[in-house]
């Protein structure tokens, strides 16, 4: 295998070892996946990219085929930063003869040393996958599943009981396939990164997972694939939702610098969460969109907080000084400092589901 190849090569005697760090994608790449590509980058001696529209997330009536799909843009997008290999399966659900697995396009490590996937390398692999880099498939007889049963289920679980099966298992196969020591994600899909840590953890996968902060337009929405389905009008409107994340933060931080500061019960006042969630819904409903969910939720296990937001907080803290814990700042993975609140979005401008999240820590 390919991995095992550049691995081997990086041995002997005095040197280290080669690494692999690895970006999955399903395609239509943008400025947030680059920066994971970049993160990669420092973070293993060899980069591979994949590119598969998976179709087991997707439930029949969900939006599979009309998922972007750009794949020679995808591949000028990632020439300057000359990763190893690209990886762009065919068809990961169909049993071993009974058609090709996959096509590796461009790349691989160039006899000077570097790598790249720049215009005319990669030669037949690349010219192949260009003709048909993402084959619309099921996942036909295929019976082998992973589940994280309790993390898939809340947020987008509610709604899309399919997709973290889906979501699993095709990251177990990359994993398998691509033997990485690193892999790299965005916290954007801050469920599917719990959901991968806690797989990694319990299969015992010998990989680090990373966690990239979220990327976004300069207006504060959050880079995804399916904002170019958006209308221009519905574009600006989505913008409400990291309004509405932003104006809660804010709101978090101001009581709990009051209650730190023992001033007035009037301005202390508790901050409940259901009461903050009902008015983040409205705000998004006021702002054209229709809303799937909004959680306030302890980012570690996904839990709902009930009741003052500024009290959990405090709870929090405390329980993590008494237990001698450091308090500091998020890992590099989905970790975050004890004290610290996920809020979490998912809502519809038209048939256009996006997400969203925002990490409030002390």
């Amino acid at each position: 295998r390919w991995s095992r190849q550049v691995k081997r090569e990086g041995g002997g005697s005095g040197s280290a070892w080669n690494t692999v760090a690895f970006v999955p994608t399903m395609g239509s790449l943008h400025a947030g996946h680059l920066s994971l590509v970049a993160e990669a980058k420092k973070r293993a001696t060899h980069v591979v990219v994949s590119i598969y529209v998976n179709p087991s997330q997707f439930a029949p009536h969900e939006d599979f085929s009309e998922y972007p799909r750009h794949f020679d843009s995808d591949l000028r997008k990632l020439a300057p930063y000359q990763v190893d290999a690209i990886f762009v399966p065919k068809n990961l659900y169909a049993r071993r003869g009974e058609a090709p697995a996959a096509a590796l396009a461009a790349t691989g490590p160039r006899e000077d040393g570097g790598g790249g996937c720049g215009e005319g390398e990669g030669g037949a692999m690349a010219a192949a996958a260009r003709k048909d880099p993402l084959v619309s498939c099921s996942t036909g007889s295929h019976q082998t599943w992973v589940r994280c049963v309790d993390l898939e289920r809340p947020l987008c679980g509610q709604s899309r009981p399919h997709f973290f099966k889906g979501v699993a298992t095709v990251v177990t196969k990359l994993f398998h396939i691509v033997e990485p020591d690193v892999a790299v994600f965005g916290r954007k899909d801050f469920q599917q990164l719990r959901v991968i840590e806690t797989m990694v953890a319990e299969l015992d996968f010998s990989i680090d997972v990373v966690g990239v902060p979220i990327a976004r337009e300069e207006d504060g929405l959050a880079m995804s694939s399916r904002n170019a389905l958006l209308s221009p009008g519905d574009r600006a409107r989505a913008t409400c939702i990291h309004g509405a994340l932003c104006d809660l933060r804010d709101q978090v931080l101001l009581k709990a610098k009051a209650a730190a500061a023992e001033v007035g019960e009037g301005e202390r006042g508790a901050l409940d969460a259901g009461e903050a969630k009902r008015v983040i819904a409205g705000k998004i409903a006021a702002g054209g969109g229709r809303v799937d969910y909004v959680s306030v939720i302890d980012p570690t296990d996904l839990s709902d907080i009930e009741g003052d937001l500024v009290a959990f907080r405090r709870r929090q803290c405390r329980g993590a000084e008494a237990a001698g814990l450091e308090i500091q700042g998020s890992g590099s993975g989905s970790g975050s400092r004890p004290g610290a609140v996920l809020v979490a979005v998912a809502a519809f401008f038209n048939s256009v589901r996006l997400i969203d999240n925002l990490l409030i820590e002390p």
